[in-house]
Parts: structure tokens; sequence; C-alpha cells
């Protein structure tokens, strides 16, 4: 029997039963539509937002091993307030700051107040963080009441197997404890993640932040006005039976390292997480982004990072991982010894030989990076080794087996596509040189997989296959920064004003001289006159290396797409020798270098037609090598008799006028640090015979600092000719100072490996910036 809605329906008119029909169909459409734009929706969003992580969307963090809760009465500690703790810091400006605060968070007005109404009694630095986050503004109001004491040490952490807990620097049972000569709230980032991290790694809670702190002071990696030294994330780390290793990764990498357990340390720059410099916690990572942990900030360690927002902000990184075995080579039960082998040091820049296997016995000597040593036996985290006649402990986790020891340094692309850039082919090789072993070929364009850098070559995997080859001949896939031509003097002074333009708070652009040819000496200076330091970076000093022009510029753009540090200022001069740039650039010479020609074809220097000998034109446009006229070593410096296109040292030291320019402006500027980029040879020349033991030690200790980003070894400079501006800065001025050779080969070098000298490099001044406050 047909139901009633079927008759009903069957005896409706068929135009009415379309109608019906055609409207199921509309609303069926309808829903497929909607369904499709929410689709669309949802992949732009995705795309847009680096995967939804520049949404930073929540995360929970577990706050069970943190304690914020302080115990106070404001009355009585307004009775408490004497003569004797005026400090004189802070004023009307920094109370007016306050009050400001104390409208925007109800919730902590009376305690801002407080700290506005007696602003005379709290430092800088305790105003500063009430500012920072109404979070921490109970530390901060009690931090004029509470001296520097020892608390904290045996605090009670409770941590899951293989969970890095969520500390904080302010955290109420050690925020007091002395670190230097604040407290652990104030500098405490450095310690508070070095304790996240060994506990996440060991399980060891007796590793507090406190013990963490007093460990780092006992062994030197405390720096006084500068806070806690980059080493105690290395040689520090290792006392605590985690080792700690200085690296440089990409996106990939990054989250690859994390996969695999390891714990990342990043020293930040100025940005989302400080106003100075900063440690924090990278533990993690989802398709929605970065999980980090801030010390400073639950607010922060409360949401996803991008890796687009948090790259610009990263000085550097560090992974640590548990220490499995005392020493790589061997174990302690039934394995197979390695010793009376021979290893090498393994560290950034060297480990102590000490008298007995514990950090604080007395110091026998230092084993440089790289100094071979033979293992005679272990004990537990040491290893008892000779070297050099002397015998001592060192820490195992910084020495490996000399035939698995390498120079590689990770790249901030790694893991990332490459493609060969040549004529036919390059030669995939089995170690970093030029006569190892041949793998096989790689085609031109075709791809491979970037693992790191090591002097001249880069670690690519292809085919299934790892091996070297010459990173000049390999370009990245998706960068479109290769120039269309040689960067002149005219394309330096546009992109300079443009810059200018773009940035004109941060770019101030002048001259600082003029060349024979009357050509500016330009120079862009960004920072504050005021700034603590001071970094001068020049290149094209010689003409032909057009590629450290390129270089300087690029690492301008760079620091003002990152954000300047406050407390450096940063002088570019990209181009010392703009005429010698152009005679090399444009491959013609003039009437005063065409006779240069004519008589170094007389005197047997060259043999080249005019175009080549042009091309390859490392003078000035007198015909003086300007990186040979400085006062270092000059009267004694061998030279051609004769203006030539390179290797006339001139008649009298500074008599070019690029060159007294640039010592005139170095002897104004007295800069902390100078960098000075040439091509060829993919190394660093660090220290000078002239200069003193201090001031070499430090610009080795920076050369180090700019080589373990790019991949650059240090070079002997015993034998290397004087007269350079490096070698004059150093010996002169006592200002630590390198040489980086960029590139490989021929100058001038190919346009298309200037991208990879790039990549390699463009976070030199943000390096060097670091290392000052480290160091000076």
């Amino acid at each position: 029997m047909d139901s009633f809605r079927e008759v009903e329906y069957m005896d409706e008119p068929a135009p009415r039963r379309r109608r019906r029909r055609r409207r199921r169909r509309r609303r069926r459409w309808k829903t497929l539509l909607v369904l499709i734009v929410l689709v669309l929706a949802a992949v732009a969003a995705y795309r847009l937002t680096d995967g939804f992580s520049a949404l930073h969307l929540p995360v929970k963090v577990s706050l069970r091993n943190t304690d914020t809760k302080f115990d106070y009465d404001l009355d009585r500690l307004a009775a408490q307030i004497s003569d004797d703790m005026y400090v004189g810091d802070c004023g009307a400006a920094e109370a007016e700051e306050l009050r400001r605060c104390a409208k925007e968070n109800p919730d902590w007005a009376d305690e801002l107040e407080f700290m506005a109404e007696h602003v005379g009694i709290y430092s800088e630095e305790a105003v500063k963080t009430a500012l920072q986050g109404p979070e921490k503004t109970p530390f901060a109001l009690l931090s004029a009441f509470c001296a520097p004491n020892a608390s904290g040490l045996n605090a009670e952490i409770e941590v899951e197997p293989g969970e890095v807990p969520y500390l904080l620097q302010y955290d109420y049972r050690w925020c007091y404890h002395a670190y230097g000569s604040s407290v652990m709230g104030f500098t405490g980032c450095g310690p508070t993640c070095l304790s996240m991290a060994v506990i996440g790694l060991t399980g060891n809670t007796d590793y507090t932040p406190a013990y963490v702190a007093d460990r780092a002071e006992a062994s030197g990696h405390y720096v006084d006005g500068a806070g806690t030294a980059w080493s105690l994330f290395s040689e520090g780390a290792a006392e605590f039976g985690v080792r700690g290793e200085m690296i440089s990764a990409g996106r990939t990498e990054l989250a690859e390292r994390l996969d695999r357990g390891e714990v990342i340390i990043a020293s930040m720059l100025p940005g989302d997480f400080t106003t100075s410099g900063h440690f924090i916690v990278i533990y993690g990572h989802n398709f929605l982004g970065f999980k980090v942990y801030d010390p400073n900030s639950i607010e922060r360690s409360e949401r996803t990072w991008s890796y687009d927002a948090l790259a610009p902000q990263i000085a550097q990184l560090w992974s640590l991982t548990a220490v499995s075995s005392p020493v790589s080579g061997g174990s302690d039960e039934g394995g197979e010894t390695a010793e009376g082998e021979i290893y090498v040091a393994d560290c950034e820049e060297f480990i102590t030989l000490r008298e007995r296997p514990d950090v604080n016995a007395e110091a026998i000597t230092t084993i440089p990076k790289g100094g071979e040593m033979t293992l005679i036996s272990r004990d537990g985290d040491f290893a008892y080794v000779e070297y050099a006649g002397q015998r001592g402990y060192v820490l195992a986790s910084y020495i490996e087996p000399k035939s698995g020891a390498s120079g590689l340094a990770a790249a901030s692309t790694a893991g990332e596509a490459y493609i060969a850039d040549c004529e036919e082919y390059i030669t995939l090789r089995a170690g970093p040189d030029v006569e190892a072993e041949a793998l096989g070929t790689i085609p031109r364009g075709g791809e491979m997989t970037l693992a790191g850098f090591d002097g001249a070559f880069a670690l690519v995997e292809y085919g299934g296959q790892r091996g070297y080859v010459l990173s000049t001949y390999i370009v990245p896939k998706l960068d479109a920064a290769v120039p269309a031509a040689e960067l002149g003097y005219e394309g330096l002074r546009t992109e300079l004003e443009g810059l200018a333009a773009e940035h004109p708070d941060a770019v101030a652009l002048s001259s600082i001289g003029r060349s024979v040819e009357g050509r500016e000496l330009l120079c862009a200076v960004v920072g504050s006159a005021e700034a603590e330091y001071d970094v001068l970076i020049q290149g094209c000093i010689h003409g032909r290396e057009g590629m450290s022009a390129y270089l300087v510029l690029s690492q301008l753009e760079h620091l003002l797409e990152a954000g300047a540090p406050e407390d450096v200022r940063f002088h570019f001069i990209p181009m010392v020798n703009p005429d010698g740039a152009e005679i090399s650039r444009t491959g013609q010479l003039g009437e005063a270098q065409r006779a240069i020609y004519e008589s170094d074809l007389a005197a047997g220097h060259t043999e080249l037609g005019e175009y080549e000998y042009a091309r390859e034109w490392k003078a000035n446009a007198a015909g003086v090598d300007l990186n040979r006229n400085f006062d270092a070593g000059w009267e004694s410096l061998e030279s051609r008799s004769a203006p030539s296109s390179e290797n006339y040292r001139g008649a009298a030291s500074e008599d070019q006028p690029e060159s007294r320019a640039l010592a005139d402006y170095t002897r104004l500027v007295k800069p902390d640090a100078t960098l000075s980029y040439h091509t060829a040879g993919s190394l660093i020349y660090a220290d000078y015979a002239g200069a003193s033991e201090r001031t070499n030690a430090a610009s080795r200790s920076l050369g180090l600092a700019l080589g373990a980003a790019a991949g650059y070894e240090l070079e002997e400079t015993e034998t290397l000719d004087g007269g350079g501006y490096k070698d004059w800065a150093a010996s002169a001025l006592d200002i630590p100072s390198v040489t980086v050779e960029l590139g490989y080969g021929d100058n001038p070098q190919r346009l298309t490996a200037y991208p990879t000298a790039r990549l390699r490099n463009e976070t030199a001044p943000l390096i060097a910036a670091d290392w000052l406050r480290q160091n000076r």
C-alpha cells in the first residue's frame, strides 16, 4: 500500500514536482560549493601562515615545575624602605611607564603603582622586567628587598622519562639566586635553558637552574658585563653528561634533529623574545610550527612559532644530546677498545688538559681544535690522553677518532635542494679535496641535497651517494637572487640609496672619501652613536673581487630585515676600491691603466690580452694594491717596483686616497672588531705576527665564530705578506680583525657562485655582534 506521502506527492501536478526536484538539486550544489570554498580557504590559510604556524596557535605547557607565588604585603614593604636602598637608576620617566602599565594590567596595578611611587630603589633591569610582562611583576617588586642568595640548589623538579621540563628563570625558588653580578631572575636565562635540556636528556633532576648557574660561573662560562658565554652550551654542557654542538640548521634539519630526540638551545637577537640578548629552548614541532620554552615568558611558550618567524632572530643554535659512551671509539665492557689510537679535539676553540678527571682540577695546558692526542684509558666522563709529551685528562665527549674527524659546518639551508650550475658536470668526491677519489659526476642541472659546508666544498647527497663538490658550482634551487650582472659602482650607489630611503631611521649613508678617479667611498651606518660596540665591515679593496662588495651589501640587507641589535653600531663599506672594481667589471682600461699594462708587458709580469688583463685588475686606478698600502710591515714588503695591476705597495704607506680614507675612518670610529671580505679560497685569516698575542687570540676567536657558521677553517698566516688592512688594524690599533676569503678558484668569481657565498656569510655581522658581547 502506498504511503500517505507517496500518494500526496504523486497527486501533485508535474510542474510542482519538477520545481521541488530542482530545489533539492540546488541545495546539493550549494552544499558542495560551500565545501569547496572552505577547502580552498583552508589551503590558502595553510600556505599564507607557513602551515598555520604563523597564527601562533596555542600549545599546552605543563606548569607543574614552575612556582611564581610570592608572599608579600605592600604596606610592610613600604615600611622597610630606607635611604641606603636607593640606587638612582630610574626616575620620573620610568615611573610614568610603570603607571601606564598599571592601567593596562588591573590585576597587578597595586604592585606597579608601588614600584612607580618608590622607583628610586629599583634597578633599571627590575623596571624593564616589570614592564615586559605582568606575570613577572612580583619578582621585580621584591628584587629591591631580597639580596642575592644561594636558594634553589635543592629545589624539587618532577619529570616523566624523556620529558623536557618547563622551568622559569624568575621561579620563586631560585630567582634571587646569585649569578654573576646579578640574580637568576634577571640574567639566568642561559643556565635555566641548559637545566631544562640536561634534565630532559639525562633525567637527573639535581641539575636545577641554580645548580647549573653555580657550575657555569665556577667554570668561567659567565662573563662580567656580558652574561652567559656561549661556551656554556658546549664545554659547559659536557660537565653534565651532555654533548653540545654549535650548529646552523634550516627548517628541515631543525625538525629532523628534534625528531631524533635532540634538544636545541637558541641564542636570540632583539625581536619577539628580547630587546638585547636571550636564550630559549626549542624542544619540539608539529605541523603547526615549532615549540619553544622561553624561561622568561609563559605566554611566549604557550604558542607555536613558525620557522620564518624564528630564523631571523636566531644568532646561534646548539644541539644537545646525551652522551651514551665516554669515548666514541670503544665501550667500557666487552667492546672493542680504542686505547692507543689517535684522537683529535672536536671542539669550538680548545679543550683543557687537566691533572685529574675533574672539571675543577688544575689545568696542565690546552689542546686546540683539531689537536691530535693518543688515548691511554678512560675514566668516567674523562679520557686519559697524551698530548705533546704531556699526560692528563680531557672531557671524553670532546674528542673523536682521527679517522672520523670532520671540519664540516652545518648550513642554514641544510636539507634543501641545490642544483649543479656548470658547463657539463661536477665531480662528486670522497673528501673535501680536488685530489680526493671521484665517486661519480653530477650533470648540469642535477639536483642534490645539501648537508653542510667544509671550506671550498659542500657535502651533498646525490643519487643515494654522499660526497663533496666544489661549492662554487652549486646554487640553491629556489634562490632567485643570482645577480644578472656584476655589481658596479653605480649599481651599488643605487642599492644603498634605496635601502637608506626604505629605512630612513635605521641607515645613515655617507662618504668616507674619494677614489683616485673621484668616486665616493660609500659607507652605510646602522645603529646609534651611543651603542656599546662598533663593527666595521669592508669589501672590494681589490678590484677583481666584486663578489665581496655584493656580500657586504647583502649583509646590510639581511641585518635590516632581521633587525639590528641596539647595543652595536655597524659600519658597512662595500666597495673600498670603486675604480678598480669598474676596470675589472667592464674589462676596459683608461689611458693611465693602459700605460701600466704596457709596463707590465715589458717587465714580463703578464702575457694576457688587454681585456683579460683588465678583468683581472686588482689595484686601484693608480696601480697600487690597496691591501699592501697600510703601515703593517710595509717597509719590508716584497713589491713590484712600479705601478701594476697587482702587487705594487705604493711609494709610501697610506699614500693612496682610498687606503688613507679607510685608515682615517677606522681611527675615527675605533671599532671593536673589523671584518674584511676578499676572494678567493673559502678560508679565514686571523692573526698577524706584528700584533700582540692578546689581539691575535681575540682575532682567532672571532675567526672561529665566523668560520663555524660558514664552514671556513682558519688558515696559517706566518708566511703571508703584511701591508694589509687587517694587519694594520690589529697591530696599530689593537682591534681584533679577520679577513674572510669567499669563493674558490680564479677571480673574478662566477656570478652563480654568489648566492651560496651569501647564504654562508650573511649572518656574520650578527655573529660578530654576539661575539663582542661575550668577549669584549
